[in-house]
C-alpha cells in the first residue's frame, strides 16, 4: 500500500515498508513568492508559471 509524501515540494507515493534513501526529493526551505517570480528559498531558479514552480526539483 502506498501513502503520500508530505514533505514540502515532494507529493511522491512510497511504500513505508520498502522506502529507500533518496524516495523523497523534497526542498528543505520555504516556498518563497515575490511579485510574479514563485521558488523556493532552498535553490536560485525562479519561474512565473505556477505549473513549472511545483515541478521544481
Amino acid at each position: 500500500m502506498s501513502v503520500l509524501c508530505y514533505n514540502k515540494g515532494c507529493g511522491q507515493r512510497f511504500d513505508p515498508e520498502n522506502n529507500p534513501d533518496d524516495g523523497c526529493t523534497y526542498h528543505p526551505g520555504v516556498p518563497v513568492f515575490h511579485d510574479a517570480l514563485k521558488g523556493w528559498s532552498c535553490c536560485k531558479r525562479r519561474t512565473t508559471d505556477f505549473s513549472d514552480f511545483l515541478s521544481i526539483v
